[in-house]
Formats: structure tokens, C-alpha cells, sequence
């Protein structure tokens, strides 16, 4: 609004130079010829500066406008991206294992399209897929994360049942 009013004015003189010009000439007076001209290019000289500052504002305001767009680009992308992390975590369940540790586990209703499984709530968090793969060490079960290879227990397991194998023997 401050450019619109400045050139406004800058126009307004320049009609008032020019209209003096003319009288100038018109009265054959050289004095108010020369006056009207040189304040004719003062005020074009004012002109050029106000263009020139309103060509330097338009510039900076472009690269605001751009600065702006990329930053929402980013935030879109984020967002889709945060969005797909939830769709994906909703299908699966906090389950704790033995009395600490909880872990996600797919949850029933999605089992028909993979197996049941379990991941690593760290690495989930991480963005990444943190299986969790059984491991049994003695009488002892882990659940051993793929990623970043945390060990959760998952308890102890009963002793085989060698009572099949006794039942074959003594045939």
C-alpha cells in the first residue's frame, strides 16, 4: 500500500512537472521550463528507486512464498508418512511378555493375511521392523529382536515330554 501511494504521488508531480512545462513553453519562460525538468527528473529518478524497491520486496516475497511451499511439502510428506505409521501399528497390539517387557503382536484379526508375530517396540519407534524371532536357550525362552538384536525373555518352557518316546521304545 506504502509503493501504490508513493508512486501515486511520484505520477501526481511529474503531471504537475509537465503541466508547468507547458506553461513554460507556452509563456516562452526559460526559467520555469528548466525548473519544471529538473523536478520532472527528480521525480522519475524517485520513480526508478520506488520500482526498484518494489522489484526487490516482489523478490523476497517470492522466496518467502517458495520457502513456505517446500516447508509444506515437508510437512505433507510428514504427515502421510506419520499416518501410514499408525495404519500400520493399529494392526497390532501392546502385549507384555512374561511380567515386563511389552511388545507389539499382531493382533488376531490380521492373521489370516500373515502369521501371528511380534516386534520389537524400540525399533518400531525407530521406523524400523524389529521382528522378533524366538530363540530358546536351555530351559529358557528369548524373543531376540532382528534389528537391533535386544533380547526380551519370554519365560521358561516345560520340559519335554519324553513320554511318547518311551511308549515307542518299549514296543
Amino acid at each position: 500500500m506504502a509503493v501504490a501511494t508513493t508512486v501515486s504521488g511520484i505520477l501526481a508531480a511529474v503531471n504537475g512537472a509537465l503541466g508547468l512545462i507547458t506553461k513554460g513553453v507556452a509563456t516562452h519562460d526559460e526559467s520555469v521550463i528548466e525548473k519544471a525538468t529538473q523536478t520532472l527528473v527528480d521525480e522519475i529518478r524517485e520513480l526508478n528507486v520506488a520500482t526498484l524497491q518494489t522489484s526487490e520486496d516482489n523478490v523476497r516475497l517470492i522466496k518467502s512464498v517458495a520457502t513456505l511451499e517446500h516447508d509444506l511439502k515437508a510437512a505433507n510428506e510428514e504427515i502421510a508418512k506419520l499416518k501410514a505409521k499408525k495404519r500400520e501399528l493399529s494392526r497390532y497390539e501392546l502385549t507384555p511378555i512374561t511380567e515386563g517387557p511389552v511388545v507389539y503382536r499382531l493382533k488376531s484379526a490380521y492373521a489370516d493375511k500373515e502369521p501371528i508375530h511380534y516386534r520389537c517396540p524400540k525399533c518400531v519407534n525407530a521406523d524400523k521392523t524389529g521382528y522378533l524371532q524366538p530363540v530358546r536357550v536351555k530351559s529358557a525362552q528369548y524373543l531376540v529382536c532382528a534389528d537391533c538384536e535386544f533380547e526380551y525373555f519370554a519365560g521358561f518352557l516345560p520340559p519335554p515330554d519324553y513320554s511318547k518316546l518311551i511308549a515307542l521304545m518299549a514296543r
